[in-house]
């Protein structure tokens, strides 16, 4: 949770907003199943470049991390 809070931080910093992807599994019947807290939902409704520049953010603060 330590981790995924300071991303989202460093995302938002850098003017780019993620939502956790856990909201994305309601109502599934195994919520301990880790994958529900290891996912961004992303929209991919921009235009490309915008789209790009956006995963290569993401990209660099995940390994700076």
């Amino acid at each position: 949770d330590r981790v995924r809070a300071e991303l989202y931080r460093r995302l938002k910093a850098k003017n780019l907003l993620v939502v956790s992807g856990h909201y994305f599994f309601y109502g599934l019947a195994d919520q301990s199943w880790p994958h529900i807290h290891q996912c961004l939902r992303l929209t991919y409704s921009q235009p490309e470049p915008v789209v790009r520049e956006g995963i290569q953010i993401i990209a660099r603060e995940i390994a700076s991390l």
